[in-house]
């Protein structure tokens, strides 16, 4: 396993966070009633990712190795 680099670590980060902002605003902008399979799927597609997402932004703050080891984000690790 290699180390990133503390600058490219935090680039990456920030990147992560970027992403996070525009998926919150991809599904705060979604119909409350999400009535037609396409609408469905769209916001299981955000859902999944931003899950994904959550995970990655855990293993690059390096904040909680439960996360990583459960691989999938537990919430313990409090990343916003």
């Amino acid at each position: 396993m290699r180390l990133m680099k503390e600058s490219d670590r935090l680039q990456t980060l920030g990147q992560l966070e970027e992403s996070r902002l525009k998926l919150l605003k991809a599904l705060a902008d979604m119909p409350l009633l999400v009535d037609t399979l396409a609408l469905q799927r769209q916001k299981t597609a955000l859902e999944v990712f931003a899950s994904k997402l959550s995970l990655h932004m855990c293993m690059r703050a390096r904040t909680c190795l439960l996360c990583a080891v459960a691989q999938s984000c537990t919430g313990m690790c409090r990343v916003t």
